[in-house]
């Protein structure tokens, strides 16, 4: 293990700590912000800075201040393109989107220094808690799907930012679309006794679920994955504690609604449990099996295999789930992030007749806990594979330090 102190200058009346991770290669973003103590401090504006390090060579790259902006997530783009241009998206509590390239030139006298072009477009008036970015597009066609905290949807070119336009489709662009629950008259069921009702025990309760959400204008959207086979469909984590699978062909006049007809992910669940979440999903991610991975405040982590409707595995930490992903590879392993701990869970499952089965509850096969890191409190994490085969995994504190652990971990080799 060792540790990167980023040594910033701490300002008076204010709290200094990292809020997110990511990282490409060799490559770690740092995301660290600076917010005053006192929130009613009108005088007190907040910073957030940027470093991107080679973790490896602890050496920084680069270093970004954002003065008087509350910068919430980093998020490395193009992972998969060929390119000596690395290019970082960085997004603002007020929902400004800002992308970052960094390129490696030499000068005439061939001293090799870095060139850094910065885009910034404020597409979004909400914060943008979700996004993800395509896999396996063509060159030239590289965007991702953000979602707001009020439930606005676009989708934007990783190269400029500008919203994503495909001109040989006849669909229109993904921009500003609100993702809005149902109307609570179109959730009325009358009860005809000359009809059976034939709706499931399922149906019903995903009925009664959205007739709580149709009190309101629309859907805090709070995490969102991709479907790896069919990229219409998207999966939104929201912080009523719905799953809810989105089809963007049925976009009407920039709005999806969410109806009973479900798209066809209604898992069977006990019914002394909550269909999805009790509390705030903070993560949604699938696997390359398909899987779909579900993180919550609710204390729990669930396994959902939505192509068949059917919920696998749950896990209880133990206390609220601030991030969780799948590690690179490793089709049954995930990382889970709480605020004095990180987790690496086995799920145990197998295939059965084209679908998924969970044989055994899912075990924690590592823990390191935040007395063990010497902190107080764990902030953001991310598990990432080197060159050479291991695992590293990065967590930030309630400081200023970056600790870095090699994961001795059989399952991982």
């Amino acid at each position: 293990m060792y540790r990167w102190n980023a040594e910033l200058e701490e300002r008076a009346q204010a709290e200094l700590r990292p809020v997110c991770l990511d990282s490409m290669g060799n490559l770690v973003a740092v995301l660290f912000q600076s917010t005053p103590i006192d929130r009613n401090d009108v005088l007190m504006a907040a910073w957030s800075y940027l470093f991107v390090l080679k973790w490896d060579a602890r050496q920084v790259v680069d270093k970004i201040e954002f003065r008087g902006q509350t910068i919430t997530k980093v998020k490395f783009l193009r992972k998969d393109t060929a390119s000596n241009v690395v290019s970082i998206l960085v997004v603002s509590h007020t929902g400004k989107t800002i992308l970052t390239e960094l390129r490696c030139v030499q000068d005439q006298d061939s001293i090799k220094k870095l060139e850094r072009n910065i885009i910034s477009k404020n597409v979004f008036a909400s914060a943008v808690p979700a996004l993800e970015e395509y896999r396996s597009v063509p060159l030239g066609h590289e965007r991702f799907i953000a979602a707001s905290s009020n439930g606005v949807l676009n989708e934007l070119s990783s190269l400029d930012l500008s919203i994503y336009v495909d001109a040989t489709s006849c669909k229109p662009p993904l921009s500003n679309v609100k993702v809005v629950p149902p109307r609570p008259s179109e959730l009325v069921v009358v009860d005809d006794h000359d009809t059976e009702n034939t709706e499931t025990e399922s149906e019903q309760r995903f009925r009664q679920h959205l007739l709580k959400i149709s009190l309101f204008d629309s859907l805090a959207i709070s995490a969102i994955s991709l479907s790896p086979s069919d990229s219409r469909f998207v999966y939104a984590g929201t912080e009523d504690g719905g799953i809810y699978k989105l089809n963007l062909d049925n976009v009407q006049h920039n709005t999806l609604k969410i109806l009973p007809t479900y798209n066809g992910f209604l898992p069977v669940t006990n019914t002394a449990l909550p269909m999805f979440h009790s509390s705030h999903v903070v993560a949604l991610s699938h696997n390359t099996d398909e899987l779909l991975l579900s993180a919550s405040f609710d204390w729990t982590c669930t396994l959902w295999d939505p192509l068949n409707s059917s919920k696998l595995a749950t896990i209880d930490i133990g206390s609220p789930v601030l991030d969780a992903v799948w590690l690179d590879d490793q089709n049954h392993l995930c990382g889970i992030l709480t605020c004095d701990a990180v987790f690496i869970v086995q799920w145990q499952y197998h295939a059965v007749t084209h679908r998924w089965q969970s044989t055994t509850d899912p075990k924690i096969i590592y823990k390191i806990s935040s007395n063990e890191a010497s902190c107080k409190n764990f902030v953001c994490f991310k598990i990432f594979q080197t060159d050479h085969g291991g695992h590293i995994l990065a967590i930030g504190c309630n400081d200023q330090e970056i600790r870095f652990y090699k994961i001795n971990c059989p399952e991982l080799n």
